[in-house]
């Protein structure tokens, strides 16, 4: 009998999405809290601010990375309308970070 040898390979959008996620959750205060979205269409998570004490403030707002092979000099963000488009229809707004 021979047995098969399949190879599963890390789909390079899935390794951005977890460092874009991770990228939020190094930038914000501890306690604020990062809601992340098991799909992501169009945004990445929903960042709920918190007060310095840990109380609600209310704010809320997503964000949105947008990961990029490109080196961390390149501080210019190139995004196509149809991303302002989409982000204009949320109720809360959005973030978009490099």
């Amino acid at each position: 009998m021979q047995v098969a040898h399949i190879m599963f390979n890390r789909i390079r959008s899935y390794v951005l999405e977890e460092r874009s996620l991770a990228f939020l959750r190094d930038i914000f205060p501890d306690v604020w809290v990062i809601h992340s979205f098991t799909r992501d269409y169009g945004v990445d998570a929903q960042v709920e601010v918190f007060s310095e004490k840990g109380e609600r403030t209310g704010i809320r707002f997503y964000g949105q990375v947008k990961a990029t092979e490109n080196s961390v000099s390149d501080d210019l963000l190139r995004l196509d309308s149809s991303h302002f488009e989409n982000w204009s229809v949320h109720t809360n707004p959005v973030a978009p970070f490099q």
